[in-house]
């Protein structure tokens, strides 16, 4: 028998909800029959022991101001609870490379198909926040820096959580489920896209300066070049002879690319 024939398949869906969010957890623990509650905040015992459990109960976790509900993949969905997140490899041994390798193996995943966090604590903060990432379809770039999590399509977005102690080191496996959160608009002061259109270079060249003359007049406000962001998004048209793409942090920046475009194009 090869290695990856005699790792056990795992998948169990985990479901995040704020504590605030009580319609919401009262929803789903109505559903879980047999639903065992875990008082630890340590997660690699906790995930051995749900895995150990899952086939005859869902478990629940409190952490700070959050539930994570954990519950097989096959009566999660004969519920129709949506989960977040399904756990789909876990490994644990005294070396990282091993650990990675293994959980990837078992959640049928390369290692070119992850976003790899890193962790030295085996609280739930960082498994939290991982799951979090998925459901907001977001990249955690810096501790206070993020950016939307772009994937190809039809693919789920895919964590490999890395935690690593003194003797042990272990790995975890995320794969998006069907409960997703609101994603943070890309439509921001820090994220402007604007699409120009035109059957001819002169028709792109007067869109542009046009919307040069907007972004001066709103002066700046957000509300309203998020609204022009919004308007000219809705304008593409696929099948236009030309195209300007201009990308920028901010108004100001718009402007500069705007300015560029218009010098180089009339030089």
């Amino acid at each position: 028998m090869n290695e990856q024939n005699a790792i056990k398949r795992l998948r169990i869906a985990v479901i995040l909800i704020a504590e605030e969010d009580r319609d919401f957890i009262d929803a789903v623990e109505t559903k879980l029959e047999y639903l065992t509650w875990l008082e630890t905040d340590n997660l690699i015992q906790s995930l051995n022991h749900i895995i150990e459990g899952i086939q005859s109960s869902s478990f629940a976790i409190q952490y700070r101001n959050v539930k994570l509900y954990f519950v097989n993949d096959l009566q999660c969905a004969k519920l129709k609870l949506h989960p977040h997140a399904y756990l789909s490899g876990f490994s644990t041994t005294n070396s990282m490379l091993e650990a990675q390798k293994i959980a990837l193996i078992q959640a049928k995943r390369n290692s070119d198909q992850v976003n790899v966090q890193n962790t030295d604590s085996t609280s739930f903060s960082a498994f939290i926040d991982a799951i979090q990432s998925i459901a907001l379809r977001t990249q955690k770039i810096t501790a206070d820096k993020s950016r939307y999590w772009f994937v190809p399509a039809h693919q789920p977005r895919v964590l490999q959580l890395n935690i690593a102690e003194a003797d042990t080191h272990s790995s975890i496996i995320l794969v998006q489920g069907t409960g997703l959160t609101k994603a943070k608009s890309l439509l921001n002061e820090e994220r402007l896209l604007f699409v120009i259109c035109g059957e001819s270079v002169v028709e792109v060249m007067a869109k542009a300066k046009q919307i040069a003359l907007d972004l001066a007049s709103y002066q700046h406000s957000n509300e309203a070049i998020h609204h022009l962001n919004q308007t000219n998004l809705a304008k593409y048209n696929s099948q236009a002879q030309y195209a300007l793409v201009l990308q920028a942090k901010n108004a100001a920046q718009l402007q500069q690319e705007i300015q560029q475009f218009l010098v180089t194009t009339e030089a």
